[in-house]
């Protein structure tokens, strides 16, 4: 049973050194981490110039909110600088009007449903409301 052991191991050792003596297995084994090192400082250097994607900061004075439901802002919004409308179509037109950039409209049954509507500028809703009308 040693001797089969040993004719194994010492087969799978050879095996072993003659793969890892090979150029192309040190060629390769130092070559996938430089390419990735590369690519992981290249690639954000690259991307970040040319993304377009800048955050922009949120100004608080451009978001509007209506709380249909009448039982969330009563107390939140004082604090905040979010300017409160008291009825969808005056959030609207603020919308439109380009004072607000965000506005959101928290339905009657928030409470129950969790439901938001989110409205803000360059959305399809808003472009739709700027050429048709009220959609309601």
């Amino acid at each position: 049973m040693d001797s089969i052991r040993t004719e194994i191991q010492t087969v799978f050792g050879e095996e072993f050194r003659r793969a890892t003596h090979r150029i192309w297995y040190r060629v390769m084994t130092l070559m996938l981490p430089a390419v990735l090192l590369v690519l992981l400082i290249v690639v954000p250097l690259v991307r970040g110039p040319t993304s377009g994607d800048e955050q922009v900061p949120i100004d608080a004075g451009r978001i509007g909110v209506v709380d249909l439901s009448g039982e969330l802002l009563a107390n939140a919004v004082s604090e905040a600088d979010i300017r409160v409308f008291p009825d969808r179509q005056a959030g609207l037109d603020a919308l439109l009007a380009d004072e607000i950039t965000s506005f959101f409209i928290i339905s009657q049954d928030y409470l129950r449903a969790g439901r938001v509507e989110w409205l803000h500028t360059g959305s399809s809703i808003s472009a739709e409301l700027s050429t048709e009308g009220d959609t309601r």
